[in-house]
């Protein structure tokens, strides 16, 4: 038994990944010009909801939050039975890669950020 590692190349994955630059372009190039009208009117009816959804919905985006990880990092575990991507779920913060994401796109369309984040310096 050789300790070589065998890393397999996939052609199939070449046109998904083309496909999502391609969709990052777009929309980057749409932000780029302001919001959109319809972006800003679905905005405002989502955020401008009643206020009794919010105890509603609060305990279930907490719990998402708490258990999230733990259930990606299982999922991968059995599907892949390896160790790299089921150590990277429960590593990886999704609120840290959220708010790096969105600074890191404000900062790309120079607008400005919800209520409660701090300006990208």
């Amino acid at each position: 038994m050789s300790d070589e590692v065998h890393h397999v190349r996939r052609a199939v994955e070449v046109p998904k990944a083309i496909a999502a630059a391609a969709v990052l372009a777009l929309t980057t190039w749409i932000a780029a010009d302001g919001v959109p009208g319809w972006e800003a009117d679905v905005f405002e009816s989502v955020n401008g909801l009643s206020g009794w959804l919010v105890p509603l919905l609060w305990a279930p985006m907490q719990l998402g939050s708490l258990f999230g990880p733990a259930i990606v990092a299982i999922g991968s575990w059995i599907a892949w039975r390896r160790w790299r991507p089921t150590v990277g779920a429960i590593v990886v913060d999704e609120e840290m890669v959220d708010e790096a994401g969105v600074k890191l796109a404000a900062a790309i369309v120079a607008r400005g950020l919800a209520a409660g984040m701090e300006n990208p310096t």
